[in-house]
C-alpha cells in the first residue's frame, strides 16, 4: 500500500465488514500455506482496494454469480451471503465491486471507495 493515501467517504463499520467477509472467503478458498494479499491504490477520485488469494479462482460463467444471495459454488456449508454483503454495503456508498483472476492463480475481489470531497466541508 502507498505511504499516503487520501481519505475516504465511508461508513467505517460497513467497509470494515466488506473487508472481513472479502478475508474470510479468501481464507476458505486458499490452499493452507497460501498467501492472501490486500492492496489499495489510488485511481482518479477513488480509493481502489482488493483482496487476492492462491486457491483455484472463479469459472468466467461463475463470476457474477458469487454475488447473488446463497451462491455456491464449492461444498463447505456457508450459507453463501458474504459477497453479497460485501457487493451490498459497496454499492450502498455508489462505488463498485468486481471480480478478477490474481496474478500467479486464485481470486482477487476489488472494490471502489469514494475519495472525501475537499471541496465540501465535513459534519
Amino acid at each position: 500500500m502507498p505511504a499516503a493515501l487520501p481519505a475516504v467517504n465511508v461508513d467505517p463499520l460497513l467497509i470494515g465488514q466488506v473487508l472481513i467477509n472479502l478475508l474470510d472467503n479468501a481464507n476458505r478458498h486458499s490452499p493452507t500455506d497460501g498467501v492472501i494479499t490486500v492492496e489499495a491504490r489510488r485511481e482518479e477520485n477513488q480509493v481502489v482496494l482488493s483482496v487476492a488469494d492462491q486457491g483455484p479462482g472463479i469459472a468466467p460463467q461463475q463470476r457474477q454469480a458469487v454475488f447473488e444471495r446463497f451462491a455456491q459454488l464449492d461444498k463447505g456449508g456457508r450459507a453463501g451471503l458474504g459477497l453479497t454483503i460485501a457487493r451490498t454495503f459497496v454499492e450502498a456508498h455508489g462505488e463498485e465491486i468486481w471480480y478478477e483472476d490474481a496474478p500467479d492463480h486464485g481470486a482477487r475481489f476489488v472494490f471502489s471507495l469514494p475519495m472525501v470531497d475537499d471541496t465540501v466541508p465535513l459534519r
